[in-house]
């Protein structure tokens, strides 16, 4: 399984940010946003895992 931590911070190094940027926003704000874009992605990977029965901190299945 992937980390979420990963997948959430390449989405927006990869995706997110440069999009911010093109459209002139203010690089503190930019800043600000990474962190709350990449901590409530990894919370909400985390109950998407958990809804599909996959235990985020184990990596393994919950019914294994």
């Amino acid at each position: 399984m992937s980390d979420p931590q990963k997948k959430v911070e390449a989405h927006w190094v990869n995706y997110v940010k440069p999009l911010l940027e093109a459209h002139g926003e203010d690089p503190s704000i930019i800043e600000k946003y990474g962190f709350h874009y990449i901590s409530s992605g990894v919370h909400f990977y985390k109950h998407a895992l958990e809804d599909n029965g996959i235990d985020p901190n184990k990596r393994c299945m919950k019914n294994e």
